[in-house]
């Protein structure tokens, strides 16, 4: 089922999986840039890290990255 839906994005060539891994690694390792995105949004909340292998259980973390994207444009 996993490569089902691992096919299903590779057809629609939307790259979500280097989005999803994008969100993450911009707050990963840098306080100072979480603290600026609270301060500057009022969330904090921060994407999750996806499963480039197991799509089916990637729901929790396409939910959150649809959540937090307009905060991330007002920050970026």
């Amino acid at each position: 089922m996993h490569n089902a839906f691992q096919a299903g994005h590779q057809a629609s060539s939307w790259d979500l999986g280097h989005f999803f891994a994008a969100l993450v690694w911009i707050f990963k390792d840098s306080p100072a840039r979480r603290e600026d995105f609270i301060e500057l949004t009022g969330s904090a909340v921060f994407a999750c890290e996806h499963c480039p292998h197991r799509w089916v259980e990637n729901n929790e973390v396409a939910g959150q990255a649809v959540e937090i994207c307009p905060a991330v444009q007002t920050f970026l």
